[in-house]
């Protein structure tokens, strides 16, 4: 029952069997279905990590994407002619693909097979990084994609320290990644940092942190060293497997 879905348990077993005198015997497979996805999607720490995924993308497109609908709307009244509306919708279809090219490395599936190319990797970055937050990535091959995942969710820690701007590296080797941000002024939600070190999620946890419980998993489900350090003017993230 599970083939072709690649997950570690199979989505439908034999839990049990209706009466078939009560009618209901064609609502068994979906009750089932239930109750194992449940179990599947649910973690020991009680917040539900694949509707904070699904939250997280949401928000984060919510803006391009209602900017392409404006830019659209914008090019029918005008008669489709070549001006600002046209550069609004390629300005936010940029936007657009550069964050969802980016979240299905950081929430995509991984497989530790797979490789993602150094070119593949700056490029989506440098399509995501144009603004104030500014990133010096310095690592020159490629990384297992399990590798990657954790890379660009610690980026995705990382920017929420510098929310005014500032500086992102990432430097080391494979084996030993270093991510840092850098800024004269830094914003530390110290309860979201605590994640990274002890794997305990609040309850309360906002969508857009979702990265903090997402990081430790799979830190841990790869055996890998995860390292915050928190500094006066600067953040740091070190993954060592």
């Amino acid at each position: 029952t599970d083939i072709g879905l690649d997950l570690a348990d199979a989505p439908v077993g034999p839990l049990g069997m209706f009466d078939p005198h009560t009618g209901l015997e064609e609502t068994v497979a979906i009750h089932h279905l239930h109750l194992s996805i449940g179990r599947f999607l649910m973690t020991h720490t009680s917040p539900d990590i694949a509707a904070l995924i699904g939250s997280r993308i949401c928000h984060d497109l919510i803006s391009p994407v209602g900017a392409i609908s404006n830019g659209l709307e914008l090019m029918t009244l005008s008669g489709v002619e070549a001006g600002p509306e046209f550069s609004l919708v390629d300005d936010s279809a940029r936007g657009a693909n550069a964050r969802i090219r980016f979240f299905r490395v950081a929430f995509g599936k991984a497989s530790g097979e797979q490789m993602v190319g150094a070119p593949e990797l700056s490029g989506i970055l440098d399509a995501i990084y144009t603004g104030p937050q500014r990133l010096d990535w310095q690592i020159s091959e490629p990384l297992p994609r399990p590798l990657a995942r954790m890379a660009f969710l610690a980026l995705l820690c990382l920017e929420r320290t510098i929310p005014r701007g500032g500086t992102l590296t990432v430097t080391g080797i494979p084996e030993a990644l270093v991510l840092r941000a850098e800024a004269e002024a830094l914003t530390i939600h110290d309860a979201h940092w605590d994640i990274l070190r002890t794997g305990v999620v609040p309850d309360d946890l906002p969508p857009a942190q979702v990265q903090f419980p997402l990081l430790h998993a799979y830190a841990g489900e790869a055996g890998c060293t995860l390292r915050p350090e928190i500094g006066e003017t600067s953040v740091r993230i070190t993954l060592e497997s």
